[in-house]
């Protein structure tokens, strides 16, 4: 069962504050986020350590992970560990495709940049879901945030071919945060989308606590004359040390319901 939540006092105050915002230039447009352990797995390998993967969009979109302090669930030592795969759900253009890139575990360590996409520059790449998986399929690792741990940073990036009317503009940012500081604090930031000014619009974001079912908050927002809009909320998770987040999805939508704007990269740098 999906539990809703609609966090729209703190949404509405702080999009009140931006009516008067200077817009700025843009500088976010890659995607980095945690990488953390999957809660009731039958694998034997466990992130214990720093981990995080890096959606790049230069060199026609480029793909990194690193990992160490890896460890055996049952014994708590470091881990060796063969034969795992690295599965990324994309939609590329507005087409679904997996990519999957084998790697090992030595000494607890593991890292690995994937083959270029290949892309050129103005492709939109949505990332849907990350999975790290064993040699027996196990899944073990995935997006997410760990508490106390590193924040989720990326680019939002229009949805190919939406029917919306709302369109994020090339040259300036549209950007979202998620951390685990005050129980979970979601920030999203869009500047200069048109056209403007535009109530009736609300971002969303789905996560799973421990294991548990899939909940959506929903924040809603209006942009404001200048093509500014921004959100800043506190989800409240009641968070204790070792709680792992998975992220399922932020997406954007319209006053008409038409998703517009999604977790991604737009690709900046042509393949070399």
């Amino acid at each position: 069962m999906r539990r809703t939540t609609r966090l729209g006092l703190t949404a509405a105050w702080t999009a009140a504050l931006l009516w008067c915002a200077t817009p700025a230039t843009a500088h976010h447009t890659s995607l980095q986020v945690p990488l953390v352990p999957v809660p009731g797995t039958a694998s034997l390998v466990l992130l214990s350590g720093p981990a995080h993967i890096e959606f790049i969009p230069q060199h026609g979109g480029e793909i990194r992970f690193v990992f160490s302090g890896a460890k055996d669930r049952t014994t708590g030592k470091s881990i060796t560990a063969l034969g795992n795969t690295l599965e990324i759900d994309l939609v590329i253009n507005g087409i679904p495709e997996q990519k999957t890139f084998p790697f090992d575990i030595k000494g607890s360590k593991a890292r690995g940049t994937l083959p270029g996409l290949g892309l050129a520059p103005f492709d939109l790449v949505e990332v849907k879901a990350v999975a790290m998986l064993d040699h027996a399929g196990n899944q073990f690792g995935t997006m997410g945030l760990k508490y106390p741990g590193p924040s989720l940073s990326s680019a939002l990036i229009q949805v190919f071919d939406t029917p919306s009317d709302l369109h994020l503009a090339l040259t300036k940012d549209a950007d979202v945060a998620l951390t685990t500081m005050k129980g979970g604090t979601f920030t999203m930031r869009l500047d200069k989308v048109s056209p403007a000014p535009r109530a009736g619009n609300k971002a969303e974001l789905e996560i799973a606590k421990n294991g548990g079912a899939p909940i959506v908050f929903e924040f809603p927002f209006a942009i404001n004359s200048h093509g500014v809009a921004k959100v800043v909320a506190n989800l409240n998770l009641g968070l204790v040390a070792g709680d792992v987040i998975e992220i399922r999805r932020i997406d954007l939508f319209d006053a008409d319901g038409d998703r517009f704007a999604t977790l991604g990269i737009r690709i900046m740098g042509q393949t070399p």
